[in-house]
């Protein structure tokens, strides 16, 4: 009875990947635009969709820079680790002379992920019979601390705050982070009626649409407070404005207050 060959092998330096784990790279191209489809009518936040596009164009660029013809299981380890080692080539990673520096381990493990992500999608549209990343393991996703600012950090930061052009705006934003730690976006879609200013409280939508209740303290109040006496802005307006005016509609990325 002859043998069935099993659906990967194992691949030496200098080969290429098996040809069930590998697709061609034009059709490659085809299904990473009919996945970043996939994600929009999904309705994926607008963050997602986003990296992934991004992380589809970094992908392309790198198979098409090594002129690879077929995307497998040796590819994408040459991929994972350009993305792990590539600020120390010549020209930095992806190509871009500015990215000289390494990642960190959740950026690369958030890389892998897309990857899964996309191949498993691949496998489920028929083009694949099993997925390249079933052969490559997770990489390790360490914990990393984050140091508070200092002191001093803090101090300077409301200093040059206090320095710049749109004073009142800019230390108003400056406090309402340091205070509550939220995230730049959460800060740029928040509108009047998100704010309870004598409650010391505020609603901020995060990730995935999700909203949740932070609090600040008085000298986060007071400085809110002193921004709101600049112009008056209705119960739907922005809180935090560009640069230019006040701006009423939501923005369909759902940023972009803050200039």
């Amino acid at each position: 009875m002859e043998k069935t060959q099993p659906a990967f092998q194992k691949i030496k330096a200098g080969e290429s990947s098996p040809s069930g784990a590998q697709i061609k790279l034009e059709d490659l191209n085809r299904l990473a635009q009919e996945w970043l489809l996939d994600g929009d009518f999904r309705q994926h936040s607008p963050r997602t969709l986003e990296f992934r596009r991004d992380f589809a164009r970094k992908l392309l660029w790198f198979l098409t820079q090594r002129n690879s013809e077929v995307c497998g299981v040796a590819e994408l380890r040459l991929l994972l680790a350009h993305i792990a080692n590539g600020h120390k080539d010549g020209c930095g990673r992806w190509g871009n002379p500015r990215n000289r520096y390494p990642v960190r381990s959740a950026t690369l493990h958030r890389y892998y992920r897309e990857l899964r992500t996309l191949f498993n999608w691949i496998v489920q549209e028929g083009t694949l019979a099993t997925s390249p990343l079933d052969c490559i393991a997770t990489p390790l996703l360490r914990s990393e601390q984050v140091q508070p600012f200092t002191a001093n950090q803090t101090t300077a930061l409301i200093s040059a705050a206090q320095r710049s052009l749109h004073a009142r705006r800019n230390v108003a934003i400056v406090h309402f982070l340091l205070d509550i730690g939220c995230r730049a976006s959460e800060m740029c879609t928040l509108r009047m009626r998100d704010l309870d200013l004598q409650g010391h409280r505020a609603t901020v939508q995060g990730k995935g649409n999700k909203r949740r209740l932070v609090y600040f303290g008085r000298g986060t109040s007071k400085s809110l407070w002193q921004y709101l006496k600049e112009q008056h802005r209705d119960e739907g307006d922005a809180f935090f404005c560009r640069i230019e005016g006040y701006v009423r509609e939501r923005p369909s990325h759902g940023t972009g207050y803050c200039n």
